[in-house]
């Protein structure tokens, strides 16, 4: 049945009353369904199509009432509670930097270095969160050829570093380290531009997979190459679920689990032996102290001489490190921070910390999971999953059950520029799709075309005149 111009016009004057122009194309459509139904009932009561649509239009109100009163309710949903968790972990990461800055040296160069991070990640933090999401479904084809392609040149970098203009040398582990937190985000655009590829969609993914485990393993860093391998995999598998690419669900799910499962046994075969020895690293540390034990007797030294209040004590190995360093320096401060935050202030700093991070990502997916777009769930996915496995990572490592650490960071906490300026970046986005995100649809959102499932086939057949 045809739709009424004035069923057409009463939506969108009404859907004109609304401040919020991204609510306008939602509340437009609801209100012809209603319009819709309402003169389907009347026409099921015996009235005629126009008497039907002149009374439908009649019952239902003035449009430039209902407009008024719909803005009222359709307003950006700022997550305030989302914003002051982070911004107590990141005061705490500031003022523990200041804290081991002042103590340790003479110069408070630490504590300048990280709030001039913070800084940094707060600007980034309000472009992403008022920038608005959707851009990367918009542009998220174009965007993902071009960060993957970025990856594939950085990772042909030269070994160690290189020359730049004859006066500046560049580290490629510095230059690289700190970027794997980021690929995740990346990966779920990816994802959301190859909706209905079907077979070359699939396959799509797997390449631009393998191009970021490529480059984790030339940052080198086996921990983010985990990390990322495991982010990847979820949002991957999560997308083959929800029949993405066009093929059907249970096939999608073959498709992306077996070659993941198959993976993950060839590195486990592969790698057994390097695996036994990381093991029998961490049951007994002591056996290898020449080598890479040594990093994870001092750290659990520091851990059992630690007090539940307060600065702890430590031990030999502990404290010949300490008198070495005089005290623990930036590499310490970025990759153990942890361990010194339980040393110097107590086992209570670390679970007040963990206990806000883990209230800050619960509450982010109970209320992302009742997003409806799936650009919305991908985004918001790939960050919380980025920010609880570089946690865990982290937290594994500090307590010493890993005996390995690499370019993860506890999340808005760790000190490092790159690392806050990515995780403040992320969370921004985070914060976009919890803002905007109900009246977000995947239709309005430009983002390529939707292939059909079944082409249409044309025959042509000769007869004779």
């Amino acid at each position: 049945m045809a739709l009424p111009e004035t069923f057409t016009q009463f939506a969108r004057t009404a859907a004109e009353q609304l401040r919020w122009k991204k609510a306008q194309p939602l509340v437009e459509d609801e209100l012809l369904t209603h319009l819709c139904d309402q003169r389907d009932a009347l026409m099921a009561g015996g009235m005629d199509e126009t008497a039907a649509a002149a009374e439908s239009l009649r019952l239902t109100g003035d449009p430039y009432e209902i407009g008024t009163a719909l803005d009222r309710v359709h307003r950006p949903k700022t997550p305030k509670l989302l914003f002051a968790l982070a911004a107590l972990i990141a005061l705490a990461g500031l003022a523990f930097t200041a804290l081991v800055s002042f103590r340790d040296y003479e110069l408070s160069y630490f504590a300048v270095h990280q709030s001039v991070a913070l800084l940094l990640g707060t600007a980034a933090l309000l472009a992403a969160y008022f920038l608005d999401f959707t851009l990367l479904g918009r542009f998220a084809l174009p965007l993902a050829l071009v960060f993957h392609a970025a990856l594939v040149l950085l990772s042909l970098l030269p070994l160690g570093g290189f020359w730049l203009f004859r006066y500046t040398y560049v580290s490629t582990h510095i230059l690289l380290r700190g970027l794997p937190p980021l690929l995740p985000l990346m990966f779920a655009v990816l994802l959301y531009a190859l909706r209905g590829r079907r077979g070359w969609g699939v396959f799509a993914a797997f390449v631009c997979l393998a191009v970021q485990c490529m480059f984790c393993l030339r940052v080198p860093c086996l921990l983010d190459l985990g990390f990322l391998f495991l982010c990847d995999s979820a949002l991957l598998i999560f997308c083959a679920r929800n029949g993405w690419f066009g093929l059907g669900k249970k096939l999608e799910t073959l498709l992306t689990t077996l070659p993941l499962a198959a993976d993950i046994v060839w590195v486990l075969v592969l790698g057994a032996n390097w695996f036994a020895r990381q093991l029998a690293i961490v049951l007994d540390p002591l056996s290898y102290i020449d080598g890479h034990g040594y990093q994870t007797v001092v750290l659990r030294e520091l851990l059992q001489n630690a007090k539940f209040i307060g600065p702890g004590g430590v031990g030999p190995y502990s404290a010949q490190h300490l008198a070495r360093w005089e005290g623990f320096g930036m590499v310490d401060l970025q990759a153990h921070a942890l361990t010194l935050l339980v040393h110097r202030c107590g086992w209570l700093a670390l679970i007040a910390l963990v206990t806000l991070l883990t209230a800050l990502l619960v509450l982010a997916f109970r209320r992302c999971r009742r997003q409806k777009s799936m650009l919305a769930r991908l985004v918001s996915y790939s960050v919380l999953l980025s920010f609880t496995t570089q946690a865990a990572a982290y937290l594994c490592c500090d307590l010493t059950l890993i005996p390995i650490s690499g370019g993860v960071a506890f999340p808005f906490f760790t000190f490092g520029i790159k690392t806050i300026l990515l995780n403040m970046l992320q969370l921004g986005f985070l914060l976009s799709t919890l803002r905007v995100g109900s009246v977000v649809r995947d239709k309005d959102v430009a983002a390529g075309p939707v292939r059909p499932k079944r082409r249409l086939r044309v025959s042509f057949s000769w007869e004779s005149a």
